[in-house]
């Protein structure tokens, strides 16, 4: 039996930051004051500052599909596959495609840890839409995902839920892993390096090989501070921690620990 089902509008809200680019002025040659004009700092030693990753960055079209998956079911018949479209900057689109399943209700949760089991846990949970509501006359489905930054590409799965079965809040129905084809966004972000604590950046970090992989927040430090101390911008920092909650003042509270890994994002 097919089910339509239309994807309420709900769900995780991270912030996605525009940064605006940044020009140089470069003087004719027979200009004898062109010696005299200072160069502009690089992207690494501006950390609030738009970095030329940005603009090199590969644009996406409206439409293109950045992400496939197929349902595998976990509890009863549920079948489908999935994608991952482009809408417009941080807004992306589900779509999926010949859709059935022995549930008329589920909830939608994107994760970025494929789950393991039958029961999905509170703390694994990104919840992407309010639930599938059943229309037994259609057989597809297309869902929005609000509010995502500007590349999802860290969830590594998309699950359906069901409510409260054999005591389980969030019984997994369903699951699909991503397969992510989405162009780098940030392809001159490289490895990142401890330049040492300053009064802003108090915390420590955790070095492997000579490349810094993570740091654990001190009281008083700021994400502007981290970011000079570790040569990079804060665009760059919540790029690599898109899990966070981010707000527009860039708050960090003490303790906290950030990835500065991209393979870790």
């Amino acid at each position: 039996m097919a089910i339509r089902a239309g994807l309420c509008a709900a769900g995780i809200a991270i912030v996605a930051l525009a940064l605006a680019g940044c020009t140089g002025l470069f003087p004719p040659e027979s200009d004898p004051a062109a010696s005299a004009l200072p160069t502009s700092p690089s992207p690494s030693s501006s950390p609030d500052s738009a970095s030329a990753v940005d603009a090199a960055a590969p644009e996406l079209q409206r439409g293109d599909t950045v992400a496939t998956g197929k349902l595998r079911s976990v509890r009863g018949d549920t079948t489908a596959t999935v994608r991952v479209e482009y809408m417009q900057p941080a807004e992306y689109k589900l779509v999926w495609e010949d859709y059935e399943s022995d549930f008329a209700d589920v909830a939608v949760e994107l994760v970025d840890t494929a789950p393991v089991g039958d029961c999905l846990d509170e703390g694994q949970r990104l919840e992407a839409g309010g639930g599938l509501n059943s229309d037994r006359d259609q057989t597809s489905l297309v869902g929005r995902i609000p509010g995502l930054m500007d590349d999802p590409s860290w969830f590594d799965a998309v699950v359906l839920t069901a409510r409260d079965i054999d005591g389980c809040i969030n019984t997994i129905v369903a699951s699909a892993d991503l397969t992510w084809t989405m162009p780098d966004q940030r392809p001159e972000l490289g490895a990142l390096t401890d330049h040492g604590a300053t009064e802003s950046a108090a915390g420590t970090a955790r070095v492997k090989n000579g490349t810094a992989v993570s740091y654990l927040v001190e009281y008083g430090d700021s994400m502007l501070g981290i970011a000079e101390r570790f040569g990079t911008t804060v665009a760059d920092l919540e790029y690599l921690n898109p899990a966070r909650d981010a707000d527009p003042t860039h708050y960090v509270d003490g303790g906290e620990r950030l990835n500065l890994s991209r393979a870790a994002r």
